[in-house]
């Protein structure tokens, strides 16, 4: 009992214990140690140079320090409004800390139990272990961080720059801020509450724990996740780096102008939204789920992962896929771009921009809506059907079931391998390139190479062929609708284009030395001179190369007699030797 008054020192080697009463202002523990059981130490207590203090009961008023090497060891009891200790050691197992600790220089405090009030501030060099106990609002840390256990942290942490925050359990609440040069882990079984955001500069990893909604990864942040839950309306913002290869993200989720989305594993829940100017890019296992949207002049590249049913490729916007799958009901509006290279696209594709199918396969109907455009030149697609204003050019690949061009439609076929049933209707338009053009196996007259030729035959007769490809064709050419069978309506427009053989300049079908004869008597004239010319600009060098190339070639439907056998050697010498001369006379 009684009371000690002010000023008073303990110094080195000598022993305090306080049971009840009062030490008054201004206490100073020197190398020392001092044991609080009870009673109270009033303000501007300092224990210094290595001073031991125990509390375990009794209240320190506010404004103690603890400083040059101290340890403090707080079991139970209180103490008031701004605690700081530099370079020194706190170890929290119970009691209360109000508001206002300070932590600077090589401090250390671990707390695994009891309360610290708001306003803590840890400084570069320090080190803050929480396993338990709570932490009030408005933590400030600048030093080394670890949050485990059954923590409970308040609203409002700010990992400042230089801080490591590592946190593998507990909870921190609502508004983490991870400022420029701050490091966050999330691990474990943490929970970080809502409004978290990485602020330029940061850099968060997230391999466990679930992180809570409106999650933000601000301009020149880094965010990569691994694993963990990440809630309901994740954004990154323009200018942020987001890598994702495991855990799930929740619904909401947005690319925003200028960020850019990597996922490489991992689950995104519905709706995932990609804007304009964002670089998003899905490989390894990633799984986007249904609903996705390419927002308007955005971009999605899908090398390998999956995509849900269900997307939506807005106007102008650009998918590009080599790899991976996406699901059922795509719809890519007008001036957008899908690119099919390797993969695999769902049922029931409509398109009213461009698709680009190179390889891999689409499922059942691809779509092709007023002014769209669709390219195949390789891989497979089930079914296709062309509306007014659609074109479809095919090159290659393979129509698997049907084709049904409708009224106001084109189709121009160069290649590929057609599906079993087609059916061109009222006002579509078709356009077969190719040669050795029959019905029922009778050459079919007057065709000229690159000319095209309409084929209003509609009886029953077989139309068969060699496309530009080399890929042979039969189509039945029935004017009247009948199940399962071929349908070309008398007022569709069937039109046949024989191939160009380059070098052909005199147009009878065989490359031969009448069409040198062409060549040199337009030498020097205007492109678009000689007929068949796949070289452009003026007549020169560049055409003779191309019929030295083909000379003896033979369009397959060419009807001349001459022969295509190739000159002798002193021939091709002297045609050289001519075209030279008449080179170098044309010259300037």
């Amino acid at each position: 009992g009684g009371s000690v008054g002010d000023n008073f020192q303990a110094l080195d080697g000598s022993e305090v214990n306080l049971l009840s009463g009062t030490i008054g202002v201004n206490f100073s523990a020197v190398s020392n140690r001092v044991d609080i059981t009870g009673g109270m130490v009033e303000s501007f207590f300092v224990a210094s140079d290595g001073a031991v203090v125990n509390l375990d009961g009794g209240d320190i008023a506010a404004s103690f320090d603890a400083i040059g090497g101290s340890q403090v060891n707080m079991h139970s009891g209180t103490i008031g409004n701004v605690f700081e200790l530099v370079d020194s050691q706190l170890d929290l197992s119970g009691g209360a800390i109000s508001s206002g600790l300070t932590i600077s220089g090589s401090s250390v405090v671990n707390v695994t139990g009891g309360s610290v009030g708001d306003s803590l501030v840890s400084s570069s060099g320090s080190e803050l272990n929480i396993s338990g106990g709570t932490v009030g609002t408005f933590v400030e840390a600048s030093g080394l961080v670890n949050i485990s256990g059954t923590a409970d942290v308040g609203s409002n942490f700010n990992a400042l720059s230089g801080s490591v925050v590592n946190i593998s359990g507990g909870t921190v609440d609502n508004g983490f801020d991870a400022l420029e040069g701050s490091v966050v882990n999330i691990s474990g079984s943490a929970g970080v509450g809502g409004g978290f955001e990485a602020l330029s500069g940061s850099e968060v990893n997230i391999s466990g724990g679930f992180v809570s909604n409106a999650f933000q990864a601000s301009g020149g942040s880094t965010v990569n996740i691994d694993g963990g839950i990440i809630g309901f309306s994740f954004q990154a913002l323009d200018g942020s780096d987001v890598n994702i290869s495991g855990g799930f993200i929740n619904a909401g989720f947005q690319a925003q102008d200028g960020s850019t989305v990597n996922l490489t594993g991992g689950t995104v829940s519905g709706g995932f939204e990609i804007f304009a100017g964002s670089v998003v890019t899905v490989s390894g296992t990633a799984d986007l789920g249904d609903s996705l949207t390419v927002m308007d002049s955005a971009g999605l590249v899908l090398s390998n992962g999956s995509v849900g049913d269900d997307a939506t490729l807005c106007s102008f916007g650009t998918l590009t896929i080599t790899g991976g799958s996406l699901g059922n009901n795509l719809v890519a509006q007008a001036g957008s771009v899908v690119d099919l290279f390797v993969g695999e696209i769902g049922d029931d594709l409509q398109s009213a921009g461009v698709v680009n199918v190179i390889g891999g396969t689409v499922g059942d109907s691809l779509t092709l809506l007023n002014g769209s455009q669709a390219f195949v030149s390789g891989g497979s697609v089930g079914e296709i059907i062309v509306q007014d204003g659609g074109l479809l050019t095919l090159s290659g690949g393979v129509v698997g079931d049907s084709l049904d061009a409708q009224d106001g439609s084109q189709v121009k076929v160069f290649g590929g391998t057609l599906g079993e049933e087609y059916s061109f209707s009222s006002g579509s338009e078709v356009n077969l390139f190719g040669s050795d053009f029959e019905i029922d196996g009778t050459p079919i007259a007057g065709l000229t190479a690159g000319a095209p030729f309409i084929l209003t035959n509609r009886a029953g007769e077989t139309l068969s062929g060699l496309l530009s490809d080399g890929t042979p064709f039969e189509f039945e050419l029935n004017g009247t609708p009948t199940p399962n069978e071929d349908f070309f309506d008398p007022l569709a427009t069937l039109t046949l284009t024989p191939d160009v053989l380059p070098g052909d300049y005199n147009s009878d079908g065989v490359v031969n030395a009448a069409d040198y004869t062409v060549w040199r008597d337009n030498l020097g004239a205007p492109a678009g001179t000689l007929p068949h010319d796949v070289d452009g600009g003026a007549i020169g060098s560049a055409q003779y190369q191309t019929f030295v190339d083909n000379f003896g070639a033979a369009a397959s439907h060419a009807t001349s007699t001459q022969s295509t056998a190739a000159p002798e050697p002193t021939s091709i010498l002297l045609l050289l030797t001519g075209a030279c001369v008449l080179i170098l006379r044309r010259e300037p």
